[in-house]
């Protein structure tokens, strides 16, 4: 199966590093246009198997177009639960089940700054695999940005993505 940006379900390249986005979109609310960056983004880094991007329905401003996600290559995982942190606690359940599935992520991108995925990012490179957060400006926990491999803001993911292409 293959998305409209380009990437699929199924490993071709044995070299290449599988990669899967984790987008907490309390944290850093999604857009197309950030959601096609981010792509364009794991695209480079490797083969990107999937793409998540975590949501609470029931909260002003966060009911996504399922539709519209999946056009843009991300399954919306809605966690309308009142509790804090549901979904944050969701997207790491996930994050588990992948690495313990039959294509685990070599490289896991984190949309984030909530300190929260500080062992999400530490249990990543424990398996020797690489962590990049992808965050706002001015809005990433001191303890992620101490652990994660890589990280980038968002306003500069247009010039990494624009160079990298080149080069």
């Amino acid at each position: 199966m293959t998305s409209i940006l380009g990437y699929s379900q199924i490993k071709t390249n044995n070299q290449e590093p599988l990669v899967s986005i984790y987008w907490d979109s309390q944290n850093v609310p999604f857009t197309e246009r950030n959601a096609k960056l981010l792509v364009s983004f794991a695209n480079l880094q490797g083969h990107l198997i999937s793409a998540k991007v975590y949501y609470n329905s029931k909260c002003i401003n966060m009911a996504y177009d399922k539709e519209n996600l999946e056009n843009l290559g991300f399954a919306g995982i809605d966690v309308p639960c009142p509790l804090k942190n549901s979904a944050d606690n969701q997207l790491m359940a996930d994050y588990l089940e992948d690495i313990h599935g039959n294509q685990p992520p070599d490289v896991a991108i984190i949309v984030s700054g909530d300190g929260d995925f500080k062992y999400l990012v530490l249990n990543q490179k424990k398996l020797s695999k690489k962590a990049i957060v992808v965050a706002r400006q001015g809005n990433v926990k001191l303890s992620l940005k101490i652990v994660a491999d890589e990280i980038y803001f968002l306003d500069e993911l247009p010039n990494l993505v624009r160079n990298k292409a080149v080069i």
